[in-house]
């Protein structure tokens, strides 16, 4: 389980973007990564003195390349996912060790107030978890 989870937080870092920016704001116009280019730094630059040499006096003309780690909408979904595994792996321990105990005390029974008092040792371990 716990394999999963460490892949899914992994997964979910960011994606490594050179950006041609605002100085002041981080506004940006263009983005290059890993994704699209072996060499993404390179080809922000080379596309902002291309930008630059052909319109100076574009608005586009004072923003420099920057380096940023972007996040996306699938970074937050994996964080959650792996936090939900994490929450419902430990709930699972929790009642796991509540039957086990219920047996071992002998009160592993079908009838009605044998069911109801371990629902109620169930209710009370899986409070404790939140």
């Amino acid at each position: 389980m716990s394999d999963i989870v460490q892949r899914l937080r992994e997964a979910s870092q960011g994606r490594e973007e050179w950006r041609v920016a605002d100085p002041e704001t981080g506004a940006y116009c263009m983005a290059f990564s890993h994704a699209g280019s072996p060499n993404p730094e390179r080809e922000a630059r080379e596309w902002l003195a291309d930008h630059i040499a052909r319109f100076p006096n574009s608005p586009n003309a004072t923003k420099v390349v920057t380096h940023a780690i972007a996040h996306f909408l699938d970074d937050q979904m994996q964080i959650e996912a792996a936090d939900l595994i994490e929450s419902q792996a430990e709930r699972i321990r929790v009642l796991r060790e509540v039957v086990e105990s219920a047996a071992a005390a002998d009160e592993f029974c079908f009838d009605a107030g044998c069911r109801e008092r371990l629902a109620a040792m169930a209710r009370a371990a899986l409070e404790r978890t939140k």
